[in-house]
């Protein structure tokens, strides 16, 4: 007896739930309010669905309108129906997803000839740090600069004519003080080395300057990490990092 009362009902949701669907949804976002008995009746995530959909729409034709470039994707659609614009956030949905994971492989397939390629250019060239100071940057002692030398070693048996690349200095914890761009366009011999000189002003403020903090430290509290970008070799041949997307 149970199960035959239960049969009409369960017939009477159907019905319903097809009826709320089919719902048209009005064109102007101003009239949605008459549809809000049938919204109330989908579950939540289809309320979610539904309402991202709505705002997809009408924030571009609001946008296309500001800028007079309407899109025909813009606005919501004559006649389009609850159900069916569920259904298309959720297939919206599924396409960003889709891009986004794209996007992302590329990135990590980017980074990751990025390193090989980093590797290959630190087995040419290393670089170590010679000696870090604070100087004057002046006769009359209102400024300072900091003074870094680095040194370039070339493990090849080939001469380079340039390298290029960022070196940062990471404390004990990995965290980044500060960092240089350097550059040498002065001829490394094979099994050669040279030395690369730069000044930066030391600011001064509430705050520390990174670099001068980084000066007072022993060798034992922080590592620097050779970043090279391009290694050009006398003979034409370079190697490059690939940039990120």
């Amino acid at each position: 007896m149970k199960n035959i009362h239960l049969l009409p009902l369960v017939g009477v949701v159907l019905i319903v739930g097809c009826g709320v669907k089919s719902t048209v949804i009005p064109q102007n976002p101003e009239n949605l309010d008459k549809i809000k008995f049938a919204v109330n009746k989908l579950s939540d995530k289809d309320q979610e669905l539904l309402a991202g959909y709505i705002m997809r729409k009408t924030v571009s034709e609001k946008l296309g309108a500001m800028f007079g470039n309407k899109s025909a994707d813009s606005g919501i659609p004559k006649g389009m129906t609850i159900g069916r614009a569920i259904a298309e956030q959720k297939k919206f949905l599924a396409e960003v997803e889709k891009e986004e994971k794209r996007k992302a492989e590329a990135r990590e397939k980017i980074e990751k000839e990025r390193e090989l390629a980093m590797e290959m250019m630190r087995g040419a060239v290393s670089v170590e740090l010679v000696s870090k100071r604070i100087v004057p940057a002046d006769n009359y002692g209102l400024s300072e600069n900091i003074d870094v030398v680095f040194e370039y070693q070339n493990n090849t048996d080939k001469d380079i004519m340039g390298v290029k690349g960022t070196i940062d200095i990471i404390d004990m914890f990995g965290e980044e003080i500060t960092g240089f761009n350097i550059s040498n366009e002065e001829t490394i011999p094979a099994k050669g080395s040279v030395k690369w000189q730069g000044k930066r002003s030391v600011a001064y403020g509430r705050n520390e300057d990174a670099g001068k903090r980084w000066v007072g430290l022993p060798d034992e509290k922080f590592k620097i990490v050779w970043k090279p970008v391009a290694v050009i070799f006398k003979d034409g041949k370079k190697l490059t990092a690939p940039e990120a997307d």
